[in-house]
């Protein structure tokens, strides 16, 4: 038979030891129920795996109760993850979430009691360790740069449809030259923007000298393709206005028709 004595581990956080009166995981899945109106028919999505949540009971009982329990408090509420050791889930790697709460009595004195909830601290790298502000600036980035390139990718119709491809062919040059300087303006690696710069200059070349719709179609697709590149490369903070700006330029080029 089992010697459960023997066999459980000495609780701790952060190297601070308690004792465990209750420890327990909440664990599970994300699931999407999608419903339908006037229908009998479900349906069910699996979403992925819960974050494994840790709930403990526990508590320090000896002469030095009180300064052992400050310094166990001190321990969950400290900022990052920490070790969480404890007697039968073993140890893990956790953050401590919520309210750590204690509790004492005249009838126990020595005794202090404890409550508290951790979950799994997961991989470091899967969340990205930017600023909310950052990761705002690279959203809008990409955004701004996929409707910038969206908008180029029609611009071949809407310059055939209200010019001559000599026209269509000035104007397409001189949106290059907007997504040119969009590229030389941004800090972007070096054999990047070398790559970016010749596909502007051949984009260029061939607007320079249209005879179809298809060399024109060409040309602009060659632009809208360096304006996504340069939203998905460049730093966000500085790329979002400057994709904006480029963008109205662009805007107002066609207009000017």
């Amino acid at each position: 038979m089992r010697d459960w004595t023997k066999t459980l581990r000495p609780a701790s956080f952060r190297g601070v030891p308690f004792h465990v009166e209750t420890e327990g995981i909440v664990a599970g899945r994300h699931v999407a129920v999608h419903e339908y109106v006037r229908s009998e028919e479900i349906q069910t999505e699996d979403m992925g795996r819960k974050a494994r949540r840790y709930r403990v009971t526990a508590y320090i009982a000896n002469d030095v109760a009180d300064m052992q329990g400050a310094a166990l408090v001190a321990a969950l509420t400290a900022p990052g993850t920490g070790m969480l050791m404890l007697p039968m889930l073993g140890p893990v790697e956790v953050r401590i979430s919520g309210d750590v709460s204690t509790n004492h009595s005249k009838d126990r004195l020595g005794y202090v009691g404890f409550d508290f909830e951790a979950v799994e601290a997961g991989a470091s790298s899967a969340f990205p360790s930017l600023a909310l502000g950052d990761r705002l600036a690279g959203a809008a980035a990409g955004l701004i740069g996929g409707a910038a390139s969206s908008m180029l990718s029609g611009v071949a119709g809407s310059l055939l449809g209200g010019a001559s491809l000599s026209m269509a062919g000035t104007v397409t040059q001189a949106l290059g030259g907007v997504v040119g300087n969009l590229a030389t303006s941004l800090p972007l690696p070096v054999d990047l923007g070398a790559s970016l710069a010749s596909k502007v200059a051949g984009a260029g070349v061939l607007a320079s000298g249209l005879t179809s719709a298809a060399s024109l179609g060409g040309a602009v697709g060659t632009l809208s393709g360096v304006v996504r590149e340069i939203g998905g490369s460049a730093n966000p903070l500085q790329a979002a206005p400057m994709m904006l700006a480029a963008s109205r330029q662009a805007g107002a080029l066609v207009k000017g028709l």
